[in-house]
């Protein structure tokens, strides 16, 4: 039987924040509150977004920006 941690595709939290998204289709988008995750492979991303579902990890900036706040707050 599959574990839980095998079935959810992983991918990593690079950044968060505001983001700016170019596209063909409707040209530039801004997201005043977005996250970036970023998955090993196609694979991954299309199984995320058909099971509606992910779970990630700190990529380095964002452990960096934890610590930065951490060490301030």
């Amino acid at each position: 039987m599959e574990t839980q941690a095998r079935a959810v595709p992983r991918g990593t939290l690079q950044e968060a924040g505001e983001l700016a998204v170019l596209s063909d289709a409707s040209g530039p988008t801004r997201h005043r509150y977005a996250l970036v995750i970023a998955f090993d492979s196609e694979d991954a991303l299309r199984q995320a977004v058909t099971n509606h579902r992910c779970a990630y990890r700190d990529g380095q900036r964002v452990q960096e920006l934890n610590a930065e706040g951490a060490a301030h707050g």
